[in-house]
């Protein structure tokens, strides 16, 4: 609930009572992701397109740092829309999709989400139908959000007498005592299935696009040993599919020249038209509109039957996904000939040549050491400079505080690519408005500005 409270005819009456002032261990993260001193009405910036009021946020705040002051500080998320049903806060919706944007950022300096306080439910009264539906909708909401958040047992205060009922009523999805039913909404779950079917594919390979029937007997065995859920053959094939269409579309995306992925946020920093677009011709990727493909190496080995290691693996601090095992454009192409067919030394035809055989393997050898030993350092030398060298230059340059944003800005720029950071050696000689210069452009250009 955004907070009707004290409106009259469309009007707020100002009229804020003691339990709702402001107090300065109770801060509010403003639309702009900024925190900022919480005073009423909180969703001024939030919910702007309707009359806004009091709601219970303030009162409720208060009312924790009366009973424990050692808290400290208290942040305050609004993200509640007024008037709004529950299947608006559907995954994937405008609504949910802010709801866990503000969430996320609430925590980038630092904290924790400890509760989430939900107060709504009457527009979902007016038919008939959606109030049959609350309780399954709003149970789906709760378990989504626990796991895009990654808080499995993120506690969930409802003023209502449903949060009791729903205590006691299985969710949809969830593990139920006949271990017949898996909640694929828990991250333990989640993660723990995706290592199974990766280790049974690396060890034991695949029938055709899936695992073969010993390996998911393994796979089943393991998860009713682990977590107590006793899934068939066909659940965990509609699993994998799942993991396969999503992996799929991410794929797609990351494929993309230009692709502008985001390692600091795991997100794509397209414009909004061009996820309009994008999403319009490609309606599934809607779910990465905000975040990411989680767990993308490993899905990428499951799918692709690639896992690499080393300075080509891919994960979130990566700057480009190869969509065929190669190397990213990102990534510097070196090419390095062993050519071992100018060692060998043809047969002779009489014995007399055997004598000189250990001598030709060890010329053989030798050339084949100078060879590899060529190569080692081709390779060495292939990276250009290391992010750690950009950042001592970037040190004695004391171009900025480490506190000033631009300073991570640059951090962020070094790790982009090879080509970013040989740049940034050049300009070790030049005027300092040059090198500033380099990082604002380089920033906005990357969308870390």
């Amino acid at each position: 609930m955004s907070g009707h409270g004290g409106t009259i005819n469309g009007t707020w009456d100002g009229v804020v009572p003691p339990e709702c002032g402001p107090n300065p261990c109770i801060l509010s993260l403003a639309a702009n992701l900024t925190w900022v001193p919480a005073t009423e009405p909180l969703h001024r910036d939030i919910n702007v397109n309707i009359t806004f009021g009091l709601g219970p946020g303030m009162s409720f705040a208060n009312s924790v740092l009366a009973k424990d002051s050692s808290i400290g500080l208290v942040g305050l998320v609004p993200c509640a829309y007024g008037g709004s049903n529950i299947s608006q806060w559907s995954q994937g919706s405008f609504l949910y999709d802010r709801l866990v944007t503000r969430a996320r950022a609430a925590v980038q300096g630092g904290g924790k989400i400890q509760a989430l306080l939900w107060y709504q439910g009457e527009s979902d009264t007016v038919l008939a139908e959606d109030a049959k539906l609350y309780m399954e909708r709003l149970g789906k909401f709760f378990h989504e959000l626990r796991f895009d958040l990654e808080s499995p047992s993120l506690l969930i205060i409802q003023r209502s007498k449903i949060c009791e009922t729903l205590s006691s009523t299985p969710s949809p999805g969830m593990a139920s005592g006949d271990g017949g039913r898996a909640n694929w909404k828990d991250p333990e779950l989640y993660k723990l299935f995706i290592d199974l079917c990766l280790k049974e594919s690396t060890e034991n390979g695949k029938n055709g696009g899936s695992l073969k029937k010993e390996s998911w007997d393994r796979v089943r065995v393991a998860l009713n040993k682990e977590k107590n859920v006793n899934l068939s053959q066909k659940q965990l094939k509609n699993q994998w599919e799942y993991l396969k269409s999503k992996y799929g579309e991410w794929s797609k995306i990351i494929s993309k020249i230009g692709n502008g992925y985001d390692p600091v946020t795991n997100t794509v920093n397209w414009s909004t038209e061009e996820w309009s677009e994008y999403i319009q011709a490609n309606p599934n990727a809607k779910q990465f509109r905000y975040t990411g493909l989680q767990y993308a190496n490993e899905l990428k080995a499951l799918f692709d039957g690639v896992r690499a290691t080393g300075r080509f693996s891919w994960g979130p601090s990566k700057e480009g996904f190869p969509a065929d095992g190669t190397p990213s454009q990102s990534q510097s192409e070196t090419y390095i000939n062993l050519d071992t067919r100018s060692l060998e030394t043809p047969s002779s035809p009489n014995d007399s040549a055997k004598p000189d055989s250990k001598r030709q393997k060890k010329n053989k050898s030798d050339e084949l050491d100078k060879q590899l030993l060529e190569a080692l350092q081709t390779l060495q030398n292939s990276d250009g400079p290391t992010i750690e060298e950009c950042n001592r230059i970037l040190d004695e340059m004391e171009l900025f505080d480490m506190s000033d944003p631009l300073y991570i800005v640059a951090c962020s720029i070094f790790c982009k690519s090879k080509a970013h950071r040989e740049q940034w050696m050049l300009l070790r000689e030049k005027p300092q408005a040059v090198r500033k210069g380099w990082i604002q452009l380089n920033g906005k250009k990357l969308g870390l500005l």
